[in-house]
């Protein structure tokens, strides 16, 4: 039987942005190449405004880690050890923290559920999945609402939408009347606009190419063309971007410096801001604001046994689960074993028994034998899958 193994790779936090930028903002679409060519049999890409990573299962014996993690994280050499490799176990243990918020900035973070849900269900129905793929995250998205649970009893579940408002009214004093302008309108932007509606604000300025998915009634006021951004900003005393491109949304050719309002926010990778334009002002960008969620981090998550040991517990359950997976194509082949003995046996009653209600009676009560058996034996051999070590 082939060994098939469970990987996770990817960019820790300390990659400077700037290489983020020049070496991991490729296309897409690349990625499914570079995974099919190097072994890589089913994949899912998670990629959020923090981290790029694939989660993926191979043939042990078809796997090229070496040329893997080269074509997917091209860093330059004194920057390779940003790059990591999990397998197997470390792997899972890998993606259920992540879906409890543990390795995001802001421990205890709420948005990272969502997005890892959307990364699988995208990567399934591009037929990119397989069985183990499909199960790990589920399970992982199980394991998050359960800790996403034990953090709303805390009253420690955070999101990036409060912080940034925390910020703002940090920078700018209250924020009751004010005016701010958010560019993007997924997740994140509706998140900064929820908690911005908290404070009162005066008028929130979205920019976004959707505008049908914008609310209609005050203090929404939505814009799609960058002309009328100029405006938006002269009005404006902060602007919030929580969505990107593959180049600058705002560049010198766009705006001048003097059109920006005097606090800028700029959580998105590839950066949405030219640095060029924000001199003279005040500028949070990622990597910056990444350092600021750290901070903050409330104790209870930071501390807190009570969730590694529950993160650790459902690893330990995947794992027998996907033990068990093995058993599969043995108990395939002892279904048919025992459909050819039964039917081998019935025919010798059929014979003997010269078609007299006996047989029939017999006949039945062989069937539910086999049937009682299968399951039996199945049973056993899954179980002893599950508690191979």
């Amino acid at each position: 039987m082939k060994s098939v193994l469970l990987f996770a790779t990817g960019v820790d936090e300390h990659l400077p942005l700037v290489l983020r930028e020049r070496y991991l903002a490729f296309p897409e679409r690349e990625f499914p190449g570079i995974l099919r060519e190097t072994g890589c049999s089913a994949f899912v890409l998670l990629e959020t405004c923090q981290r790029l990573e694939v989660y993926g299962t191979a043939e042990e014996e078809s796997l090229r880690r070496e040329d893997l993690l080269q074509r997917l994280f091209p860093l330059p050499d004194p920057y390779r050890a940003s790059v990591f490799y999990f397998e197997n176990a470390d792997a899972v243990w890998r993606l259920f923290r992540i879906a409890a918020g543990l390795e995001s900035a802001l421990r205890g973070e709420v948005h990272i559920l969502g997005q890892l849900k959307r990364a699988w269900e995208k990567a399934h129905r591009n037929g990119h999945t397989n069985k183990l793929l499909n199960v790990l995250f589920q399970d992982a998205l199980r394991v998050g609402k359960k800790v996403q649970r034990s953090l709303r009893r805390e009253q420690a579940l955070r999101s990036f939408g409060s912080l940034v408002t925390e910020v703002l009214e940090e920078l700018l004093g209250s924020l009751e009347g004010k005016s701010v302008c958010i560019l993007g309108w997924g997740t994140l932007g509706r998140s900064v606009a929820g908690t911005l509606l908290s404070r009162k604000v005066g008028t929130i300025f979205v920019f976004s190419r959707h505008l049908h998915h914008i609310p209609q009634e005050k203090p929404f006021v939505a814009i799609a063309e960058k002309r009328a951004l100029k405006e938006a900003f002269a009005q404006s005393h902060a602007a919030v971007c929580t969505s990107g491109s593959a180049r600058h949304l705002l560049a010198p050719e766009d705006l001048d410096e003097a059109a920006l309002p005097q606090v800028l926010i700029d959580l998105v990778l590839p950066r949405a801001i030219d640095p060029v334009l924000a001199q003279g002002k005040k500028l949070l960008d990622l990597e910056t604001f990444l350092g600021l969620a750290r901070e903050r981090t409330l104790p209870f998550v930071q501390e807190s046994e009570h969730l590694e040991a529950l993160i650790t517990e459902e690893v330990e359950r995947f794992l027998r689960k996907w033990r068990g997976f093995r058993a599969d194509p043995i108990i395939q082949n002892i279904a048919r074993c025992f459909e050819e003995t039964f039917l081998e046996a019935g025919g010798a009653i059929v014979q003997a028994c010269n078609h007299d209600e006996q047989e029939l009676l017999l006949l039945r009560h062989m069937e539910w034998v086999r049937g009682k058996l299968f399951r039996k034996t199945a049973e056993q051999v899954r179980r002893f899958f599950e508690e191979e070590r």
